[in-house]
């Protein structure tokens, strides 16, 4: 586990947006109106959470709704939801455009998704990890299909969600071929720990550890057995760049 708290360093507030649009330039794919969607403002949301972490911060426990148009909070969140495409992750683009038409198990000449996220998490976020430093990860959700059918330049590229990872441990020592449960902050459940499984059959999903917003040791029971329902086809992390928070 890193020292990220969800409770110190994460929203008090869940990722949803009400007041006006919120239109994103994305490289490559155009604008978004990134306020008609559920997952909202969630690189904004993980990237000022990890602003908040590294300067040693903590969000306002006060703000318990998403702030309105206007407001400074909005406003930097919006900022750093941009440059989550531009400033600090113009790879994710292309990444997403690599992932999206690959199958979830590798066929001759082509190597699946399962397989990339599996030295995802081996190569670099739990390395990364290992050094104390929370990882920012993008969830692939999209799809060949979507690419066919020309949905991925605008509506479903929405689909895809952004999360901070906070820990990692060995799913069970027991599994063969072995696999990681990477813990997470994802904006959409405001002071809750959630879990991202994967496995050999690649049926992932995300589960709650604690919905009190406490660590949990490595060498611990990590579920409570409430399944959120959240699938995606794999994950990679995404780059960095330091900003403050006026808060």
């Amino acid at each position: 586990m890193t020292n990220f708290l969800v409770k110190t360093h994460g929203f008090h507030f869940a990722n949803t947006w009400t007041g006006q649009q919120i239109l994103i330039d994305v490289p490559g794919v155009g604008q978004i109106d990134f306020g008609s969607t559920s997952y909202g403002l969630c690189g904004g949301m993980t990237l000022s959470a990890l602003d908040t972490f590294y300067i040693g911060g903590a969000t306002p426990v006060n703000q318990t709704t998403s702030p309105g148009p206007g407001t400074q909070m909005r406003s930097y969140i919006y900022q750093r939801q941009q440059d989550t495409f531009t400033a600090t992750g113009p790879n994710m683009i292309s990444k997403l455009l690599s992932w999206v038409p690959r199958p979830m198990k590798s066929l001759p000449g082509v190597t699946g998704l399962h397989v990339l996220t599996d030295r995802e998490v081996k190569r670099e976020i739990g390395p990364h990890m290992d050094q104390g430093k929370p990882a920012r990860v993008c969830l692939v959700r999209n799809d060949l299909h979507d690419l066919l059918r020309g949905r991925f330049r605008i509506e479903s590229f929405q689909e895809n969600h952004q999360v901070l990872a906070i820990g990692y441990r060995l799913h069970s020592p027991s599994d063969k071929p072995r696999h990681w449960d990477v813990i997470v902050y994802d904006p959409n459940y405001p002071e809750e720990i959630h879990a991202l499984h994967y496995h050999q059959d690649f049926r992932v999903e995300s589960r709650i550890v604690h919905k009190d917003g406490t660590q949990v040791p490595a060498t611990g029971p990590i579920y409570d057995g409430h399944n959120v329902g959240a699938s995606f086809r794999g994950f990679f992390m995404t780059a960095y760049q330091k900003r403050a928070p006026p808060w």
